[in-house]
């Protein structure tokens, strides 16, 4: 972009014909100037592309999630291919957790009715103890009847 045509040269190259050397040096100075700015161009080229590369850290960072994420991938593949082998244990566990909880509302339900007929036992022993009170009254008075009669009968 910064490069000397080909017309500038040759201006620079007509007004040095009458002395070769000097023409030559002109020449010689004119590509080094070209070089010069092709070498400039170059280098800003070459920086902006620099400039726009991940740097050797952002690589090894992009290098270590990927890493992460290669484990990741391949721990979750390992889980999904246990899975269909734990399916079937999981089916026997859930079978054997159903029956527990029958076996165990059906254990809460016999410790409520034993609790019940505890309860029922001891009503019926008061029950009982009364009544042998009232039996034991009836007696007494059976008996003195009994006197008084067989004493009437006399």
């Amino acid at each position: 972009e910064n490069y000397i045509t080909s017309s500038e040269y040759n201006e620079s190259d007509s007004s040095h014909e009458s002395d070769p050397q000097e023409a030559l040096l002109e020449r010689v100075s004119c590509l080094f100037l070209k070089v010069e700015a092709m070498e400039a161009d170059h280098l800003r080229r070459l920086e902006s592309l620099v400039g726009n590369c991940p740097t050797v850290e952002e690589l090894s960072e992009a290098r270590a999630r990927i890493m992460v994420l290669e484990h990741v991938i391949r721990s979750r593949s390992k889980k999904k291919e246990r899975l269909p082998r734990l399916r079937p244990r999981a089916v026997i566990l859930q079978s054997r957790v159903a029956v527990k909880s029958r076996n165990e509302r059906e254990m809460r339900r016999k410790f409520s009715e034993i609790r019940e007929l505890k309860d029922e036992v001891a009503e019926l022993r008061l029950t009982n103890v009364k009544l042998q009170g009232e039996k034991a009254e009836l007696v007494k008075k059976l008996s003195t009847l009994e006197s008084l009669t067989s004493s009437m009968a006399q």
